[in-house]
């Protein structure tokens, strides 16, 4: 176990056995090596700096579900489930409930709207619309 107590779900950060995590989903490494991990019950994401086994919130509240763009804890996710890592260490989120994807950015943690709206359904272009998307992949262009 790298961080977290097996059994034992909550919301913490910390050094290894003291981070508590609700339903883990999707992860990935950053460009430094970090895990990236969607916090699906606690609506957020979060990063474990791998040597050290240190778990911070990128963005997102915990137990705070919604809908918002923001810096860091300002931004609200409901159920993101899927993470990605671009070549810009850029991570790209499915948030699952919100219909949408988004990106994080920058030493701000900004949270952006990428694609979708608060339709579900299945839409490409300009007015894309998703249904529950739950994971991210990126090919060799990002």
């Amino acid at each position: 176990t790298l961080v977290g107590v097996g059994g034992e779900k909550g919301f913490a950060s910390g050094q290894r056995a003291d981070a508590r995590f609700n339903e883990p989903g999707g992860m990935a490494l950053d460009m430094d090596g970090h895990l990236i991990v969607a916090d699906v019950a606690n609506d957020c994401i979060r990063k474990v700096t791998t040597a050290q086994g240190r778990v911070t919130t990128v963005a997102g509240r915990a137990g705070q579900p919604g809908f918002a763009d923001g810096d860091g804890a300002a931004a609200r996710f409901h159920c993101p489930q899927g993470v990605a890592v671009d070549g810009n260490n850029k991570i790209l989120i499915a948030d699952t409930k919100n219909h949408r994807i988004r990106m994080i950015a920058g030493a701000n943690a900004r949270v952006t709207t990428v694609s979708g709206n608060a339709r579900t359904g299945a839409e490409d272009g300009a007015s894309a619309r998703f249904n529950k998307p739950m994971t991210m992949v990126l090919d060799e262009g990002g």
